[in-house]
């Protein structure tokens, strides 16, 4: 018997044999861990830099809050620069709805939607937004649109 093996318990003779890795599976080995290391560190970067991008992005939201808030506080007009700014906001959206390649179905309420843009387009005097009463030619300017009939009927 070699002093490499034992007998076990059921009386069978368990040898061990050397085992020597080739310079081949060694050298697998290492670009194995090799490649592991460049992904891990790849991860770590494009987390990094996801992180940083959105940083930027909140503090440049945040600077344009504060010139639009300096600009609205320092306008006597600042009813009409809000209006704009959602109405602008509204187009970009329904741009941006209407881009994509993907089908889309939106359900609107008509009388909510005209209710919606009457506000944005008319200030509180009744006047069209930019135009402070008289559109220059001594008339009054028209009332605002009516309102749709309620679209209670069901088809």
């Amino acid at each position: 018997r070699s002093p490499n093996s034992w007998v076990d318990r059921t009386g069978s003779t368990m040898s061990v044999l050397p085992c020597r890795p080739t310079t081949r599976t060694v050298m697998e080995a290492m670009e194995l861990e090799r490649a592991a290391e460049s992904k891990k560190k790849a991860a770590i970067s494009e987390a990094e830099g996801k992180k940083r991008a959105a940083i930027e992005e909140a503090e440049g939201a945040v600077q344009s809050m504060k010139l639009i808030s300096e600009a609205l506080r320092s306008s006597p007009n600042s009813q009409e620069i809000l209006r704009y700014l959602v109405a602008q906001k509204y187009v970009d959206a329904n741009y941006r709805l209407g881009d994509s390649p993907n089908s889309k179905v939106v359900f609107m309420d008509p009388k909510a939607l005209t209710e919606a843009l009457g506000d944005l387009l008319y200030t509180e005097g009744g006047n069209p937004v930019g135009n402070s009463g008289g559109g220059g030619n001594g008339q009054a300017p028209p009332p605002p649109p009516p309102p749709l009939p309620p679209s209670d009927a069901k088809p």
